[in-house]
């Protein structure tokens, strides 16, 4: 959002669409491997030694494919030279945040995020001071994507040295162990990968059928508007490994009375800001963003899809904790060809706002579906939820 306020809404658009290519790719990067090695962490402690050195290995193969794949087909939208021109820059990010993600698997599965927050902050504020001072040395388009990447990197460097200190870095994983993590990870990688596209295919399509202004006006309001859905999936991080312990030992009446208070809160706090900013934030949009267009109509919609966001965050965190990585996946694949029929037919004709009505629509529908999935799944399960044999892990 700094970097907006720096960029006309044309250059904004340009920056926004690499990044939003790349994140298209850095679902082969991580493969859904993450949930699964939280998973695995949670349910059996003991398996996690000598894990992590290969798991990075892994991760760095999987971003080196993902790099070539993405530079080889560049080409597919139709962007320009302009945007192959600054791929090449953008595509470091892909190994530094896969490389990352890994490392901070022992945090989030030991709910220690603590040991770790203190580099996100640091990275953060050299980041923000960073852009501020390019944004008054006039920076380019070129310069900022520069600084994001270095960001990646500066968090990269930061977890693996506290992570070697902590001695989590150890030798001695197998390949066996590796190709099961893989297999088992077909499934949220999959959903991953619908995930991302579903989310994202608004800023590409956009692209496709608008100029690099409307681009840049659409993705500066989703970047606004998805402020609020870092916080969700930061919530839905931590409330995973949570799912997992009531799967292994709680009782159904425990998770029930844990899962819907949680979402009647998120949603019901997520109502008051979507209230906000219809009414009243709105209306300063043009002051902070003065060089963009009519940011208001483009925010409402994405400000009222965080509803429904947050309350899928937690039954997606709920489905992979119960280990069904498949009903995040089904999921994920009816919002995409949803996302993809109703983008289809609201851009050309509505352009950006086409776009945020469209991605409204796409969260409506998955919170029904996922809802009404999770409902099932707290009403048929009992007792001792979850036993080891169901992941592979030792008795």
């Amino acid at each position: 959002m700094l970097i907006a306020r720096y960029l006309d809404s044309s250059e904004f658009g340009l920056f926004a669409l690499v990044f939003t290519y790349l994140e298209l790719f850095r679902t082969v990067a991580d493969f859904g491997v993450e949930p699964v090695l939280i998973r695995r962490m949670v349910v059996d402690r003991s398996a996690w030694p000598g894990l992590l050195k290969s798991a990075i290995a892994l991760k760095l193969c999987l971003a080196t494919t993902a790099s070539l794949l993405a530079l080889a087909l560049s080409g597919l939208f139709g962007y320009g030279d302009s945007f192959r021109s600054l791929l090449p820059l953008a595509i470091p990010s892909l190994f530094a945040t896969s490389a990352t993600n890994v490392l901070t698997v022992p945090y989030f599965a030991g709910l220690a995020l603590h040991r770790i927050s203190g580099i996100w902050v640091a990275s953060g504020a050299l980041y923000i001071a960073a852009i501020l001072g390019g944004g008054i040395a006039g920076f380019g388009i070129h310069s900022f994507i520069i600084l994001s990447v270095a960001y990646d990197c500066m968090n990269l460097i930061g977890v693996f040295l506290v992570s070697r200190r902590k001695g989590e870095i150890r030798s001695g994983a197998c390949t066996r162990v590796l190709v099961d993590i893989l297999w088992e990870a077909k499934a949220p990688a999959l959903a991953s990968f619908f995930v991302t596209s579903y989310v994202r295919v608004g800023i590409l399509l956009v692209g496709v059928w608008g100029d690099m202004r409307t681009v840049g006006n659409f993705a500066l309001a989703t970047r606004l508007a998805e402020g609020f859905k870092l916080i969700s999936g930061a919530l839905a991080t931590s409330t995973f490994p949570l799912f997992t312990r009531f799967a292994k030992s709680g009782s159904r009446k425990e998770i029930n009375r844990f899962f819907y208070t949680l979402c009647g809160l998120l949603a019901g706090g997520m109502v008051i800001v979507a209230l906000l900013v219809q009414y009243w934030l709105r209306s300063f949009l043009p002051i902070v963003f003065p060089r963009y267009g009519d940011l208001g109509s483009l925010l409402v919609p994405l400000t009222w899809a965080m509803v429904f966001v947050f309350v899928n965050m937690q039954a997606s965190a709920l489905f992979s904790g119960f280990g069904f990585f498949w009903l995040t996946t089904c999921a994920a694949a009816i919002n995409f060809v949803i996302s993809m029929v109703a983008n289809t037919m609201l851009i050309p004709t509505y352009g950006g706002i086409g776009a945020s009505w469209a991605y409204l629509l796409t969260e409506g529908v998955n919170s029904s579906f996922q809802l009404a999935a999770a409902t099932a799944l707290l009403v048929t399960r009992h007792g001792r939820l979850l036993q080891p044999k169901d992941i592979g892990a030792p008795e």
